[in-house]
């Protein structure tokens, strides 16, 4: 359930594996805009079984990070939500967050995550004209809040 910047999924098991999706959707030059992105789980960047630290997903511009684009591809519009549906015969068009050829879908494994709550934050900078400041900037916090439901 998406809601006000936070996506809920209730769990009937102990975790669930998660596949962090999203498009660069721009209206100059999305490739070259500096992106930021990472997953925080307590306050702290998320860390695998291991302890290693995956959630520092993203640090440059957004053609630069190869793999996450590949892992997007990979899962070929197979996504459980942000399908673009024929109203009519409710066949999937693909994914809606990357309409456009000009937008660019990234992708990244966070493996089994648990019940709590995470956030993602994100950044992008873009340079140059139109822009009167010389810069076009954004940014968003999302939370994804794992329930245990049964």
């Amino acid at each position: 359930r998406w809601s006000k910047g936070t996506y809920t999924l209730g769990l009937n098991q102990d975790t669930v594996d998660v596949v962090l999706g999203m498009g660069v959707r721009d209206n100059i030059d999305a490739e070259n805009a500096t992106m930021v992105a990472s997953v925080w789980y307590h306050g702290e960047l998320l860390k695998d079984s291991d302890g290693v630290v995956i959630g520092d997903l993203a640090n440059g511009t957004v053609a630069s990070h190869t793999e996450a684009i590949a892992a997007f591809d990979a899962v070929n519009g197979n996504w459980t939500r942000g399908d673009a549906k024929n109203t009519l015969t409710g066949d999937n068009l693909g994914p809606k967050v990357t309409p456009r050829a000009e937008d660019i879908g990234l992708a990244w494994d966070l493996g089994e995550l648990g019940p709590g709550e995470y956030t993602v934050l994100i950044s992008l900078v873009e340079d140059g004209a139109p822009w009167s400041t010389g810069q076009n900037t954004w940014s968003a916090e999302y939370t994804l809040v794992i329930t245990q439901v049964a």
